[in-house]
């Protein structure tokens, strides 16, 4: 009751800590505080955020490459993917943020054929220099479950001309 004179507002800070306690695992309580409503609206300004990236030509998204090497010959054998988003004010946001808010959002559809066609791209272009090169890409398990997806990786694939033997996708 501290916390706000009007049922309303008592009802939606009672559901961030619902929303919060739930997230740490099954029996666990948590109670209202500064902490959870800093949390609570973090996300959604990221989650605004993001929305704007996408309906702006994903601005702010940018793929890196970690390597993959042979441990015994230090050979590049191929590189991961790794999503990068950078918010307009507040700069790097950790991919452990952001791509839950993907998920939560449904934006992670969008996002991750993005990913996955710059993957592809990337590929190509190191490929033509190492035959043997993979690239692995990271998949959320949602966007599995999009009857169409796997027919979206396919044409990628053919419109590329990758060898898709050569495309590591991770869950």
């Amino acid at each position: 009751p501290a916390d706000s004179d009007n049922y309303l507002q008592l009802f939606k800070f009672a559901s961030y800590a619902l929303e919060y306690a739930k997230q740490g695992g099954a029996g666990n309580v948590a109670h209202f505080s500064a902490e959870i409503f800093g949390h609570k609206s973090q996300a959604l300004r990221l989650s605004e955020a993001l929305r704007d990236s996408v309906e702006n030509g994903f601005n702010g998204f940018s793929l890196a490459f970690q390597p993959q090497v042979e441990a015994d010959t230090g050979k590049l054998t191929g590189a991961e993917a790794l999503a990068r988003w950078q918010h307009p004010d507040l700069g790097p946001v950790s991919p452990a943020e952001f791509i839950p808010l993907l998920e939560e959002s449904g934006l992670i559809h969008p996002v991750g054929r993005w990913i996955f066609e710059r993957a592809v791209q990337a590929y190509r272009h190191w490929a033509q220099k190492v035959p043997s090169f993979s690239m692995s890409v990271n998949l959320s398990r949602l966007q599995l479950t999009q009857p169409s997806f796997i027919d979206y990786m396919q044409q990628v694939l053919q419109e590329s001309g990758a060898d898709p033997r050569q495309i590591v996708v991770e869950l």
